[in-house]
């Protein structure tokens, strides 16, 4: 289990990226909200390339965020240490901890989250894993603070592998799209679900060999129930798209995958589990 599932700890670090452009990028900030979700929609899945994570649904909000910089209040109304400020709510959510890069002298970033027309986004606040921070710098909006893109992920299930590239993956593409200062925030509320993989998404399965999903269960809010009975479900094959088929391992090359064989053409296939 990695930090980002304990809650605890220092996050992953991302692979070095190399810096934006100075630049400032053209267009009204909605345009550029909308070029950074297209960019960061592209990135492919590390362990099913031939999709995206916007195929896969674990792309949950891409938007703009402008920081404004103010300088502590000093003297008696300072708050219980001299010369700092009681941190605000963005910086005491659970599992987020101290951002990286934090202004040692104790500056406060109120956060202005001014979210783009077009921008995608929602409130997953409430289960949020650490954020990685890419750049010390972003561009300067009208009011003087800082733009930063904030790019929102999540798990396919807990102890993912591949979340560490995931957010890497993402800040690089939206780096090298010119984009100076990217927050990558691992989101765990809601939890994901194959329900969300996008009809591209499953077409693009199915014409590389591997079925895709059913509709996931639906269960009530509570405890899981424990099925003893085996559960018989027709899985078609991605081939020849009979129904003759069998389960010949319940896992595969992932966690998230199973493998099959089908009894009418022979081939084996893999079949995305139902989650």
């Amino acid at each position: 289990m990695n930090a980002e599932e304990r809650g605890t700890g220092t996050p992953d670090r991302a692979v070095a990226h190399p810096r934006a452009s100075a630049r400032a990028l053209p267009g009204s900030p909605a345009e550029r909200a909308a070029l950074a979700r297209r960019v960061a929609a592209a990135v492919p899945d590390p362990e099913l390339p031939m999709l995206t994570l916007a195929d896969l649904g674990v792309l949950r909000a891409v938007r703009l965020e402008t920081e404004t910089e103010t300088e502590p209040e000093t003297g008696a109304g300072a708050g219980a240490g001299a010369g700092t400020e009681a941190p605000t709510e963005a910086d005491t959510e659970p599992g987020s901890g101290p951002e990286p890069g934090a202004d040692p002298a104790g500056t406060v970033r109120e956060s202005a989250a001014r979210t783009a027309s077009g921008a995608t986004g929602g409130p997953y606040g409430g289960g949020r894993g650490p954020d990685d921070v890419h750049g010390p710098d972003g561009e300067s909006g009208p009011d003087g603070g800082r733009e930063t893109v904030v790019a929102e992920v999540t798990p396919t299930y807990s102890g993912c592998p591949a979340m560490a590239e995931m957010r890497a993956d993402v800040a690089a593409r939206l780096r090298a799209a010119g984009f100076s200062r990217v927050r990558v925030r691992t989101v765990l509320d809601p939890p994901w679900s194959t329900d969300l993989i996008t009809a591209e998404g499953r077409r693009k399965l199915a014409a590389y060999g591997i079925a895709p999903p059913g509709p996931a269960p639906r269960r009530a809010p509570g405890p899981v129930p424990l099925e003893l009975g085996a559960v018989r479900r027709a899985v078609p094959c991605p081939r020849c798209g009979s129904s003759a088929t069998e389960e010949t391992s319940h896992f595969s090359a992932t966690a998230c995958r199973s493998l099959w064989r089908c009894r009418a053409c022979w081939e084996p296939f893999e079949h995305v589990k139902e989650v």
